[in-house]
């Protein structure tokens, strides 16, 4: 399965009529992010995945409009144990507001 940023850096690039040389391709964000800083390449990450590596000017960033991706984010909880209360109640919430359409 790719992930959600690969296909939109692939698509946008396509989209752009622009080649996309990728002579390697690493299997971890963390293997990546390591082997730039070793100025082994560039890559296209998340920034929440280099942000302290960007503050410590290890590593430095350009924004690329084009390349948007909307994050989505999933909650998840045990299937087989019993949940708080506080839990439950946090649940019921955030389902109420699902099905309301204010979180999509």
């Amino acid at each position: 399965m790719l992930s959600p940023y690969r296909e939109v850096v692939l698509r946008e690039f396509q989209r752009h009529r622009v080649a996309l040389n990728m002579d390697v391709e690493m299997p971890t964000v963390e293997t990546i992010r390591q082997m730039v800083q070793k100025n082994e390449g560039v890559a296209f990450l998340p920034k929440m995945c280099v942000e302290a590596e960007i503050e410590r000017g290890q590593l430095r960033e350009i924004r690329v409009e084009e390349l948007r991706v909307d994050r989505q984010v999933h909650l998840v909880y045990p299937a087989r144990r019993a949940l708080s209360y506080a839990a439950k109640a946090f649940l019921d919430v955030v389902k109420g507001r699902s099905m309301s359409g204010e979180i999509s």
